[in-house]
């Protein structure tokens, strides 16, 4: 049976020749890892912050796509079309931090409207406004504001273009039509100067192809008409507005023009037509502008293709296709496109990836270098089609409409960096189970193989740990080391350091007070990968490390290695296995062979606890990593 039989593993590791070579120290000082040089890549930590359904009456399913604004203390604030008091829709706010639910602000049940659709805008007076699709006095929808302390206020019900109490006694005027015209829609207003802009899909009467409208000083307006009269040239259907940088308010359609929509503009009280699309770049519902005043976005295309990402200049309304999904890097973009502070462009996809469930991608710098950064599998969310946030701090929120534990969608969490590329495959076979629970399997005496450049394994040791984690959300392990040597006597060498391949640490002289450190080698934390010592694998399901430790330095020193391997499922500390591999002094002055010991592994011990405690283990982490100069985990 050859080892190639067993579970390759690939692993998100350091470029080292030998993972688990015999390293003799040399005491030095002062302590420092070496700089990382091998190639890097974007990767991200994907955390559920909730999962929709963990509670009776929870907001569910975002069927739309749904704008986040972030309100005062950091809160995250959106709505949901569905669940709440009535089952007719929400809005909530989440904290990003303190681990508590959703909070629901106001529960929609028919006469203040059903269905909000298309998320929040906070305005410039820390209200929110939003739109609902249907319900309200009219049963076609409202514009409402909302405080952050739940303060409804119904701003207007959407007519569909009768006047309601209708004249007396005489017809309808055709203003009067046009003044109640709107219905039915599907994205929330934005707003510019205190005033109110946005657009409705269609409704059942006087404007079935949507109009575009605003709301300044309490009195409503429509500024657009899109009829079928003008359809052919400014489009129908108009799905969402957007403001840049400058002040400019752009939008799309999703049909009319060429029969697949167009991008325009908002001038004088109407609209521009700035570009429109053809069949091959269809059902574009958003567009932004980036901060080199160019309109970015993204057309799912026709079922027959997976979707593109588009560039638009506006003056020379010059259409350029800057990425085409081919499925496995994601498929059917719907969600608008978030510029970050750095100016990189972060989408997500509602299909594709090697789940088939979504991605979340980058298009970096100038070339707009590609780069899908986390698949999601279901397990923590599918159909992401909202689009994401960045907070000040840099991190990403965003919704997706289903997956989670119910199905029901999950709110998330995204912290991207660029960390080293995996760089080799290695896998083990055989040794003994030392320690295992319902989480974590260590095994020990374990085979570690390594594959070369031309697919040949090799046999790096055969007397390895394995600590295999089992997490379906984002699983990772972060462990730590300590290292003591005595001599016969029992005394430690002078020197208080150690030189490894990969860097200097400091060494544990008091046993009561060990040096712990990462041995990590240069890169932005070691939450992905240490040092070429420990070998990581990451994959959707589980997460391991293999370790070998050997520090023999002569014949008159005795060494010990001990590790705290720190378990992560879903940004939480749910496991630390401790474990010892060291050679001791017997009775005759000889050294014994070396061997592993100590094998244990601590868990939270009841569910009230485990925020707690994991809170607790990350501070431990995070102090260590500061010490040794690395980034903390989430």
């Amino acid at each position: 049976m050859t080892p190639l039989r067993f579970g390759k593993i690939l692993l998100l590791a350091s470029l080292a020749a030998l993972l688990f070579f015999p390293v003799r120290p040399v005491f030095t000082s002062p302590p420092q890892a070496k700089p990382w040089t091998g190639p890097q890549s974007l990767s991200a930590r994907y955390c559920v912050l909730y999962d929709f359904g963990d509670r009776l009456l929870d907001p569910f399913l975002q069927d739309q796509p749904a704008a986040i604004a972030i309100g005062n203390g950091g809160y995250l604030y959106t709505t949901s079309p569905q669940g709440g008091k009535y089952g007719k829709g929400t809005v909530f706010r989440i904290s990003p931090r303190d681990g508590q639910p959703p909070l629901v602000l106001h529960d929609f049940s028919g006469p203040d409207g059903i269905s909000p659709e298309g998320g929040l805008t906070r305005g410039s007076d820390g209200s929110f406004y939003g739109a609902t699709y249907g319900g309200g006095k009219h049963g076609l929808g409202n514009v409402f504001r909302i405080t952050a302390n739940g303060d409804f206020s119904d701003l207007w019900d959407f007519q569909g273009g009768a006047l309601t109490p209708p004249p007396v006694g005489r017809p309808q005027t055709p203003d009067e039509t046009r003044r109640a015209m709107g219905g039915h829609p599907i994205s929330a207003p934005v707003e510019l100067g205190g005033t109110l802009y946005g657009v409705t899909t269609y409704d059942t009467g006087s404007s079935p192809y949507g109009i575009l409208y605003q709301i300044s000083g309490g009195q409503y307006q429509v500024l657009y008409d899109f009829s079928p009269s003008v359809s052919a040239e400014s489009g129908a259907y108009p799905t969402s507005l957007s403001i840049g940088p400058g002040g400019s308010i752009w939008g799309v359609t999703a049909r009319g023009a060429l029969g697949y929509g167009t991008v325009f503009q908002v001038t004088g009280g109407g609209i521009t037509t700035i570009h429109k699309f053809i069949a091959a770049y269809q059902g574009s519902v958003g567009v932004i502008q980036g901060e080199d005043g160019s309109l970015y976005g993204t057309a799912p295309g026709p079922s027959s293709g997976f979707g593109v990402v588009y560039r638009l200049d506006p003056r020379s309304e010059v259409f350029t296709v800057i990425h085409v999904f081919i499925g496995n890097d994601g498929a059917v973009p719907v969600a608008e496109l978030t510029q970050a502070q750095d100016g990189t462009l972060y989408g997500v996809t509602k299909g594709g990836g090697v789940a088939g469930r979504g991605v979340i991608y980058a298009l970096k710098g100038s070339t707009f270098t590609f780069s899908k950064i986390f698949d999601l599998d279901g397990n923590d969310g599918r159909y992401a089609i909202s689009p994401m946030i960045q907070y000040p701090n840099g991190d990403f929120y965003g919704i997706t409409d289903q997956g989670g534990n119910h199905d029901y969608g999950v709110i998330y969490h995204l912290e991207v960096h660029t960390f080293p590329t995996p760089a080799h495959v290695s896998f083990y076979e055989g040794g003994v189970t030392a320690n295992a629970d319902t989480l974590v399997n260590v095994r020990k005496d374990v085979d570690a193989y390594q594959l070369n450049a031309a697919g040949q394994a090799g046999l790096l040791a055969a007397d390895g740990i394995r600590v295999h984690l089992a997490c379906l959300r984002d699983p990772h392990i972060v462990q730590f080391v300590s290292r003591m040597f005595t001599d016969v006597l029992g005394k430690h060498p002078p020197d208080k350091s150690y030189n490894l391949n990969w860097g200097t640490f400091p060494l544990t002289l008091d046993p009561a007070h060990p040096q712990w450190h990462t041995d990590a080698i240069g890169i932005p934390n070691a939450y992905y990968e240490q040092s070429p010592g420990s070998s990581h694998s990451v994959q959707p399901s589980f997460a391991e490390i293999l370790d070998a430790p050997d520090v023999s330095a002569s014949t008159n020193l005795a060494w010990q290695v001990t590790a705290k391997d720190f378990c992560i499922c879903n940004c939480k500390v749910v496991r630390v296995v401790d474990w010892t591999r060291q050679t001791q002094w017997d009775a005759t002055g000889k050294l014994t062979p070396k061997a592993y010991s100590n094998i244990s592994i601590e868990s939270p011990g009841y569910k009230d606890a485990a925020d707690a405690w994991s809170n607790a283990q990350l501070k431990w982490i995070n102090d260590q990593l500061e010490n040794d100069g690395y980034n903390p985990v989430p």
